[in-house]
């Protein structure tokens, strides 16, 4: 990123901030002594470190699909067909080229 791109994306998010369009606390914990005050609710929680802010809950949520997405195929390997599956299907390639067309 280039320092003018940089600067470009902080006014784009003082900008934001200023709109006024994230100010209202999405936690629905209406009681907690730290309901909208971002600050101090993060901070509980990187003290206590047992689970996250609600309203940063959909931002990781996506974040982990996406990630459990592109590594599904390291952690799941693919189940082979047998040989003796292929071995059944053969009578159907015996008057056909490779490409299975007639």
């Amino acid at each position: 990123m280039e320092k003018e791109e940089f600067v470009d994306l902080i006014k784009s998010e003082l900008d934001m901030i200023k709109s006024g369009k994230y100010a209202d606390c999405p936690c629905p914990v209406l009681k907690c002594k730290w309901h909208g005050n971002c600050y101090e609710c993060v901070m509980m929680h990187r003290v206590h470190q047992n689970h996250l802010p609600n309203c940063l809950k959909p931002v990781i949520e996506k974040k982990v699909a996406e990630l459990a997405k592109n590594l599904e195929m390291h952690l799941v390997e693919d189940e082979q067909v047998p040989d003796e599956y292929w071995d059944s299907v053969d009578y159907l390639f015996e008057n056909k080229d490779c490409h299975g067309d007639v």
